[in-house]
């Protein structure tokens, strides 16, 4: 009977553990990769008069979909008080080449989200030009934002650490070793 208890016990133990060592090599293995934090940027226009807020979401674009660009216009000395009203376009090209350009679009809270599809993975470059304010035309001013596109992203299961196989061998070996014993003595 304590040979069926100990067994009970290891099982619960290996059910227990296993999740847990699981967890803490992968959140290890996650730090250890760089972070596209510069894909959350904020930027004074060529001309100095306003501050562009831009982000991109999913925070690392991929080919495989679509990018949402969040924008935002603020006033540059007021504390980041949001700019209403505004006329804009976006530009988004790669290297020299133009590969999107948006028509005048408005932004009446001074937010906005432009959709957008990269096509192919590599260094961007998203250029917002702001063309009026406060429902008037302005000289146009632009901030230019650059966004690293990554292949399809794959969302495969990863593998377990050789440790955890070990680990789970060790204990199945354990495991057979109580019940072959626990046999003999029944016998």
């Amino acid at each position: 009977m304590k040979y069926v208890v100990a067994m009970i016990i290891t099982v619960l133990s290996v059910g227990a553990t296993l999740p847990s060592f699981a967890q803490l090599y992968y959140n290890d293995q996650s730090s250890s990769t760089s972070s596209s934090a510069p894909q959350n940027q904020v930027k004074l226009t060529d001309k100095g008069d306003l501050m562009v807020g831009f982000y991109t979401d999913p925070q690392s674009p991929t080919t495989s979909s679509q990018t949402s660009f969040q924008i935002s216009f603020a006033n540059k000395g007021d504390a980041g008080i949001v700019i209403p009203n505004v006329s804009y376009t976006i530009s988004v090209t790669r290297g020299d080449s133009p590969v999107f350009q948006s028509p005048v679009l408005q932004s009446p809270q001074g937010t906005a989200s432009v959709q957008y599809q990269f096509l192919e993975p590599g260094s961007y470059a998203v250029t917002v030009y702001v063309s009026g304010m406060n429902s008037k035309q302005i000289p146009q001013e632009a901030a230019t934002f650059a966004v690293d596109v990554s292949g399809s992203s794959t969302s495969a299961v990863p593998e377990f650490p050789s440790p955890v196989i070990i680990f789970g061998v060790a204990t199945a070996s354990v495991v057979a070793a109580i019940s072959a014993a626990s046999r003999k003595l029944t016998i």
